[in-house]
């Protein structure tokens, strides 16, 4: 998969002691090479519209289409990613990766709101599973996370 942008929502002290620790929390965007893009091509969901409207949906997906296919745009999906670790004994700590769902098939010239939706839906989710498997009480929106690049 291809990452096209990394948020850094959390970063723990690298020394912070904790029998259990969230080191890290980042939003992946990542390049969808594998998106349905058929709905771009079925007028059959215009049915009941008027021969204009209909007419005119229908060019603007052949449109949507060509602008895919020239670049302009793509699908993308957006994942939250925890790097949580714990102490193994004599000052050594393992790692592991936790993530949410995820979800794919995001236009990439969605608004900015939207996918802000979208990342705070997945960090949403990454907390559950970090309650459910880790045992960790980790609720981001309640917290003030400086947003970064990274």
């Amino acid at each position: 998969m291809t990452i096209l942008e990394t948020k850094t929502i959390h970063e723990a002290a690298f020394d912070a002691p904790a029998p259990k620790r969230v080191d890290r929390i980042t939003i992946r965007h990542f390049y969808d090479d594998s998106p349905d893009f058929s709905y771009l091509t079925d007028a059959s969901r215009y049915d009941g519209e008027s021969e204009k409207n209909r007419a005119a949906y229908v060019a603007e997906d052949r449109e949507r289409l060509e602008n895919l296919h020239r670049g302009l745009w793509c699908y993308i999906g957006i994942q939250a990613v925890a790097g949580v670790s714990y102490s193994v004994g004599n000052g050594s700590r393992r790692a592991e990766t936790l993530t949410s769902s995820g979800l794919w098939g995001i236009e990439s010239d969605s608004s900015a709101s939207y996918l802000a939706e979208i990342e705070r839906d997945e960090l949403d989710d990454l907390c559950r599973h970090l309650r459910a498997l880790c045992g960790m009480d980790f609720d981001i929106k309640a917290r003030d996370f400086q947003v970064f690049s990274g």
